[in-house]
């Protein structure tokens, strides 16, 4: 089977503290999940527990994160802990 692409979840999105983006509608369980983070700071994010680090970039001030995982049954939404000058993602499937 072909890997193509589902749908993603609605943005999240903050100014201060963590972020916990919605999972895409139809979320099933061994769906390849990608999460998309950025940031406007120099410090890390850590991997939420049972995601997988992919990479990440660093542009000045400003990183792009990128992990991912395969659904298990009844996935529930990661939180990803950010510094506190904002951040951004979204989880695609």
């Amino acid at each position: 089977m072909a890997i193509a692409f589902g749908t993603a979840g609605a943005l999240a999105a903050t100014v201060t503290g963590s972020i916990t983006p919605a999972l895409p509608s139809g979320t099933a369980q061994d769906d390849f999940l990608i999460a998309h983070v950025a940031h406007a700071a120099t410090s890390t994010i850590a991997t939420p527990s049972g995601w997988n680090a992919g990479t990440n970039f660093t542009f000045g001030t400003y990183r792009i994160y990128f992990f991912w995982k395969f659904a298990a049954a009844g996935e529930t939404a990661p939180t990803f802990t950010v510094s506190a000058t904002g951040a951004y993602g979204v989880i695609s499937r």
